[in-house]
C-alpha cells in the first residue's frame, strides 16, 4: 500500500520557505532602502552647506563686480566730457579698476564628488537635480565670460596703457593710490567701451547664476527639513 503524501504539512513548508525567502528579500530592501536615504541625507547636507557659502561669495562678488562697472562707467564719462587732447588727472582709484576682472570660485566639493561617483542621479527631488544641473551650466557661461575678460586685459587693454606713457602703476596691486594725468584721445573711449562691453557679460550671466543659487539652497533646505 502507497504511503500517502502529507499535501498539507508540504503545502505549509512550503508556504513556510516562500515566506521566508521573501521577508528576507524584503528586510534587505528595507535596509539597502534605509541606508540609501541616510545617505541622500548626508549628500544633501553638506550640498546645503557648500551653497550657503556659494550664495555669499556670489552675491558679494556680484557687487564688486557691478561696483567696478560704476566706477569705470564714471571714468568714461569724464573722458567724454574732455576735450580730445586736453590733460585731466584722475584718481588712481578709477584707473585700478582696469585691471579688475570679476572671477568667481564657487564651492562645489561635494558636487563634483556626487557627479564623479555617478550619484546625482540618486536625488529623489528632480526638481533639485534639473537646478544642480542649470547651475553647473550658468557657472561655465560666467567662466566663459571671465576667460573673454582676461583676455581683453591681456590683448588689448595692457597694450594700449603702454601707449599712454607710464601707467605701470595701475596694474601693480602694491602700489599706493594717487592720482595721474592721463591725455584724452579717442583710443581711450574705445577701450573703456570694450572693457566696459566684456564686464557687462559676466554682469548679465552672474545675475541669474546667483538667483538659480538661491533657488538650490531652498530646496536642499526643503528637503533636509
Amino acid at each position: 500500500m502507497s504511503k500517502q503524501i502529507p499535501w498539507l504539512r508540504v503545502f505549509v513548508e512550503g508556504v513556510v520557505i516562500v515566506g521566508s525567502i521573501l521577508l528576507a528579500f524584503g528586510l534587505q530592501a528595507w535596509w539597502e532602502g534605509k541606508e540609501e536615504a541616510k545617505n541622500e541625507r548626508q549628500q544633501i547636507a553638506a550640498l546645503a552647506a557648500d551653497f550657503s557659502q556659494n550664495i555669499d561669495l556670489l552675491t558679494v562678488r556680484q557687487a564688486r563686480i557691478d561696483r567696478s562697472a560704476r566706477l569705470l562707467t564714471h571714468l568714461r564719462d569724464m573722458l567724454r566730457a574732455s576735450p580730445d587732447g586736453s590733460r585731466i588727472t584722475v584718481p588712481d582709484s578709477l584707473l585700478n579698476e582696469l585691471r579688475y576682472v570679476g572671477t568667481i570660485d564657487p564651492v562645489r566639493g561635494t558636487l563634483d564628488a556626487m557627479i564623479g561617483s555617478g550619484r546625482l542621479d540618486q536625488l529623489s527631488d528632480s526638481a533639485l537635480r534639473s537646478a544642480l544641473t542649470d547651475w553647473q551650466r550658468l557657472v561655465s557661461d560666467v567662466r566663459t565670460d571671465q576667460v573673454v575678460g582676461l583676455e581683453y586685459l591681456a590683448r588689448e587693454l595692457i597694450p594700449f596703457l603702454a601707449t599712454q606713457g607710464d601707467l605701470s602703476h595701475t596694474l601693480d596691486l602694491t602700489a599706493t593710490p594717487s592720482e595721474t594725468t592721463i591725455t584724452v584721445n579717442p583710443g581711450w573711449i574705445t577701450m573703456l567701451a570694450g572693457k566696459l562691453l566684456t564686464d557687462q557679460w559676466v554682469s548679465n550671466d552672474i545675475a541669474p547664476l546667483v538667483e538659480r543659487t538661491q533657488q538650490v539652497l531652498d530646496l536642499l533646505l526643503a528637503q533636509g527639513s
